[in-house]
């Protein structure tokens, strides 16, 4: 759905109820087609008030739209939705005497403005036609391509005309492409050059586009036997033996670190430098991985850490492959 929060806005609460510090929560159920605007809009639980129920369907028919429903076959459906609107003043409101207080504008400027100005329109998808939009039977002629319409605003912000400026060779777009326009919704009329309100135009295109007749399915870069996985790297190969031996006091602190180099692992487990370097600079921790404390007997401890690796060249060209266990389930 569009913004709930932004269907009924400050701006939209009556001045004759404001005036009067009148406050309430109105009820409605909306009734959506199966194109996602509102057909109906009924109030169910009423505020009290009938200026803010009218106010609050009155709004909501005009600014919310919705993802259709649809059915078992994915097909759009009519569908219905509940929301609730709380008129509530704020404090400044409510305090004032109705004498002093002065509404905020309908439509505050976020930002500075020049003047002359254009209209100013609502984030919405008016001009981005679906399937339900499309006139009866363009869909079966395969009708498309970009339809460019200037749309004229009245100075209350109201839509009062439409005209095809640059038309397509269906002329069924066309005149939907107009009808389309009525769903806008204009936040400020065009300004003339002293800030009032005047006449104006909106010129939009609608790009009527229908789709693809087929979908062209690709594989993955992940997917196999296409992109098939570079080979694993063994990380030792030759013979030799790596590791270092460690002698540490109670405390912690390091009597003796060696390390343990023998055949071609030496380079390889170049870390065991580093690892004797931190544990003689910075000392050790004695207790066990998952953090208990060693016994309390004021001993210290010895440790060796060992690497064996021996590879041998084999005539083993007759073996079948292994499969991984992914692979043999398949």
């Amino acid at each position: 759905t569009s913004p709930r929060a932004r269907w009924v806005r400050g701006g939209d609460y009556p001045r004759d109820a404001i005036d009067e510090k009148r406050q309430g929560t109105t009820k409605v159920l909306l009734v959506v087609n199966d194109g996602g605007r509102v057909d109906q809009c009924t109030v169910t639980a009423s505020s009290g008030h009938a200026d803010l129920d009218a106010a609050a369907c009155a709004v909501i028919e005009r600014r919310a739209y919705f993802h259709p429903a649809t059915d078992a076959e994915a097909n759009p459906i009519a569908s219905s939705y509940r929301h609730t609107i709380v008129w509530q003043l704020d404090d400044e409101a409510a305090a004032a005497p109705a004498a002093d207080y002065v509404a905020p504008p309908r439509s505050p400027l976020l930002y500075n403005t020049s003047f002359p100005s254009a209209p100013r329109m609502e984030f919405n998808r008016w001009d981005r036609p679906g399937l339900n939009d499309y006139p009866e039977g363009a869909i079966a002629r395969g009708s498309e391509g970009r339809v460019r319409i200037s749309v004229a605003i009245g100075a209350n912000g109201e839509v009062t005309g439409c005209s095809v400026v640059e038309p397509v060779e269906d002329a069924a777009l066309n005149a939907a492409s107009c009808n389309l326009a009525k769903l806008i919704e204009i936040t400020r009329p065009a300004m003339d050059v002293d800030g009032n309100s005047v006449e104006g135009r909106i010129v939009r295109t609608i790009n009527w586009q229908l789709p693809a007749p087929e979908t062209v399915v690709t594989p993955s870069r992940y997917s196999r036997p296409a992109f098939p996985r570079r080979p694993v790297r063994l990380p030792f190969m030759g013979n030799g033996k790596a590791g270092f031996e460690i002698e540490a006091k109670a405390d912690g602190s390091v009597v003796s670190c060696e390390r343990i180099n023998e055949g071609e692992l030496a380079e390889a487990m170049d870390f065991t430098k580093k690892f004797c370097d931190d544990a003689i600079s910075r000392g050790v921790d004695l207790r066990s991985r998952d953090g208990k404390q060693p016994s309390d007997d004021g001993k210290g401890m010895k440790l060796r850490f060992e690497m064996n690796i021996q590879s041998e060249k084999l005539d083993n060209a007759d073996k079948q492959p292994a499969k991984a266990d992914n692979e043999a389930e398949q």
